[in-house]
Order: structure tokens, then sequence, then C-alpha cells
């Protein structure tokens, strides 16, 4: 029977604070991870935090992390989303000025070299930002419009005055109109799924060549899985498909791109592990540290299934939600009950909003029974 510890936080943040301040006492006494203590996030929406957090105690070289990203939760696919939701919700080719400045002054756009200087590039489009809410109170624009906006270019001269840099209109224009011709432009039209693939791979490769967003030591794993994605799209039986209108190639890259991780590189032989709950299946560890032990996590609550609905799936002899359920609550037990020491982090509102797991509550029912007095105050 493992020594079962409960953390009952507000938020995530304070899970995640609470799984450092419990680190941080071990450290502090000398603890030396090992492959037999295990991190474990049944959502992996927590992972950077959790990585820049509690793991940022320890050495690099003592933990392992064995769990895929979704790519979805990649700032490269923010910066993609930012451009397909300009470009999809333009009118007869104007742009609502609202997505076109979170485009603009996504980190990906903002740091595109002007020359060998990205601060110049972050300047001006601040500026511009600056200049249509000032100046310009209208929910539409045109790239051309911008791009020849004499008044514009006189605020950026004098931008640019204000750091000691000479800057030319020209360069200045021609700058800007670059990006938008290697973003917008080259992304409004589509003549086949592997064009599409193709146009997408331009956009990544301007990014990668022009911005700094390639010094971000996640940026390359990230950027090497959407191409990757990119080009079985320009190999696949689809390539030749055509939709109709530019947002259906938009809602098939989201759709696509919903169901992929980007898988991190390690080895499981030695260091604190790091594991999704399904990844912790036939392993036994002495420490186990479980993060997000909500309901609507442990178990996930599924999306409705339109097209089967459950009778249909149960006459069908396929997966239902119940199955689902018994099987994250075997591994949930499997890797709780295989271990010395379960320390176990959940979210808890006053609201009601954020609940424990009920696999949570079952194993502190079980205490209050075997202690014969409520742990509510305690935990």
């Amino acid at each position: 029977t493992p020594v079962l510890s409960f953390y009952r936080a507000p938020d995530v943040h304070g899970q995640i604070s609470a799984l450092a301040a419990k680190l941080k006492e071990r450290v502090d006494a000398g603890w030396q991870p090992d492959e037999r203590s295990v991190i474990v996030l049944p959502s992996a929406e927590v992972l950077f935090p959790v990585l820049h957090g509690p793991l940022s105690l320890l050495q690099e070289e003592s933990f392992n992390i064995s769990l895929g990203y979704p790519l979805f939760r990649t700032p490269l696919f923010g910066f993609l989303n930012n451009l397909m939701d300009l470009i999809g919700g333009s009118i007869q080719q104007k742009f609502s000025t609202h997505a076109y400045l979170r485009f603009i002054l996504h980190p990906y756009t903002k740091n595109i070299r002007f020359g060998s200087r990205s601060d110049l590039t972050r300047i001006m489009f601040h500026r511009i930002e600056e200049y249509l809410v000032e100046h310009k109170a209208k929910l539409l624009l045109t790239l051309d419009e911008l791009e020849h906006d004499q008044a514009l270019y006189d605020d950026l001269t004098k931008a640019f005055e204000g750091i000691g840099e000479v800057i030319s209109r020209e360069a200045a224009q021609k700058h800007l109109n670059a990006i938008h011709t290697e973003t917008i432009r080259r992304f409004r039209s589509f003549s086949s799924i592997g064009n599409f693939a193709e146009k997408a791979v331009g956009v990544l490769t301007f990014i990668f060549d022009h911005s700094t967003a390639s010094l971000h030591p996640y940026f390359r794993p990230y950027a090497q899985r959407f191409v990757d994605i990119l080009d079985g799209m320009k190999t696949s039986l689809l390539r030749e498909k055509r939709f109709e209108t530019t947002n259906s190639y938009f809602a098939f890259f989201r759709q696509y791109v919903a169901t992929e991780s980007v898988p991190f590189p390690g080895t499981p032989l030695k260091g604190l592990q790091v594991l999704g709950l399904l990844e912790t299946r036939n392993l036994k560890f002495d420490t186990v540290y479980m993060l997000d032990a909500n309901d609507d996590i442990v178990p996930s609550k599924p999306a409705e299934d339109l097209l089967l609905p459950q009778p249909m799936r149960h006459s069908l002899g396929l997966e239902t939600n119940i199955e689902r359920e018994h099987l994250s609550r075997y591994y949930f037990h499997l890797a709780v009950e295989s271990a010395r020491e379960v320390h176990l982090f959940y979210t808890e509102t006053e609201t009601g909003a954020k609940e424990k797991s009920r696999f949570v509550q079952k194993l502190i029912w079980n205490k209050e029974r075997e202690a014969g007095r409520s742990l509510e105050n305690e935990l």
C-alpha cells in the first residue's frame, strides 16, 4: 500500500508551485533523481510550465522527458493559425485590422530581421499598431493601402530616428512589402492540397531563414515535425484534391495537426522520468508525482461523436466512453498501487468548476474510512 499525499491548489500554477516546493525540499536534503521516480502529466499542456519550473531545479542530465507535446500548442502553430485567421476572414481582398495586428505582432513575425537587426522590425510593427489605432480607425484594410501610405512612412522615419538609425522610406516600404509577399500574399490561394503544403513549407522556410525564431531551443523540432507532415501531404494520394474555398484548406490542416505531437529526445535509462499517464503502463516506480489529477482530465471527457453515437459504437463492437474510462482507471491505479510513495496534485475551486478526479476521491474515501474521520481540512 503506497503512502499517499494530496495537494489541492486553486489553479494549475498552484499545482506546479507545490511540486516545485516538494522537489526543492528533496534536493536540499541531498536527493539524487533517478529512474525510480516519475512525474506523470496526464495533460501534456503543462509540460513547459513544469520544464521551466520544477525541473529547472535539477540538472538537465538528471531527468528525461518521454512525452509527446501537441503540435497545436506550439508557438509555430500559433503563428500559422494567426496567418490562416487573417486570410480566412478577409472580405474582397480586405483584411480585418485586428487580425492583421495579431499576425504582425506574433513573436515570429515581428522578429523578422531588417538587414541584420530584428529590433527594427519590432519598432516598425509596433509603430504600425499605434498608427492604425490613432489615425486609421478602420475595421478593414488592404496590404497595398498600408504599403503606399506616405503618412505611415513619415511616422516610421521618425521612429527610426529616435534610435539613431537612418532608414529610408524606400527601405522600410521594401521590407514591409517583402514580409507581406512571403507570408500573406503567398498563402492567399491554393490549387490543391499538395500546393497548400508546398506554400506552407515556403512560409516556414522564410521564417526559419529571416526570423530569430530559429534561435528558440524548441523551434527546430517543431519546424521539422511540421515539414514532415507537409511533405507527407505533398506526396499523399490526396495531393491533387481541391477544395472550393481557402478556408477549407485551413480547416483540413487544423484537423490534421490536431492529432499530431512532437516527441522530446531522451533516454529512459536514467534520471527522473517525465511521462504521460498512458506511457506509465507496465512500468513500476517507487515515487510518483502526478499533476492535473482532475475529473475532466483523469479520466478525460471525450467529445461527443456525432457520426457514431455511443449506442451505435456499442452495437458495432467499437470502444465506447465506458471502456475508455475503464482503461483510464486501470492505468491510474496501476501507476499508484505499484509505487511506495505517491503525490497527487489537483485543482479544486469553490465554484465547483474544477473537481478532483473520481479516482482520487475514491483514494481519499479509503483513507478516511481507515482513519475514521474526514480528512478534507488536511488536504
